[in-house]
């Protein structure tokens, strides 16, 4: 005979509160972020070929160091995430941009200063 087996299951509540909301926005904006720093790279490659009179091999150089860090890292940051999590590993990966960043500013007044009036006198 053939039981019939009936439960009062409810279904999983939706884990809409405010945090999940605000967490789920700041990983969209995130994957942004990450992907507008991966198409800087494409863009700088015609302006280095150009500045530095460099071949095309030479220039896409530039291209595939920047993606050999995705596999050079990518083990190193698969164990600091399973050592810290996902949100801290993004708070971590988001500090290591930052300070990325802010290590150009130093450099920028030089650029800045030595360009400007080959900028102005194109004007």
């Amino acid at each position: 005979m053939a039981e019939s087996i009936t439960t009062d299951a409810k279904p999983p509540e939706s884990n809409d509160t405010p945090r999940s909301t605000v967490l789920v926005g700041f990983v969209v904006a995130l994957f942004f972020v990450w992907g507008l720093a991966t198409v800087l790279i494409d863009t700088l490659i015609p302006k280095l070929k150009a500045l530095f009179a460099l071949s095309y091999a030479e220039v896409m150089l530039t291209q595939f160091c920047f993606f050999l860090g995705y596999f050079v890292f990518s083990i190193p940051a698969g164990i600091i995430l399973n050592r810290i999590g996902y949100i801290r590993g993004i708070v971590v990966g988001l500090a290591i941009m930052i300070t990325g960043c802010l290590l150009f500013a130093p450099a920028a007044p030089a650029f800045f200063c030595t360009s400007a009036p080959k900028f102005r006198s194109a004007a």
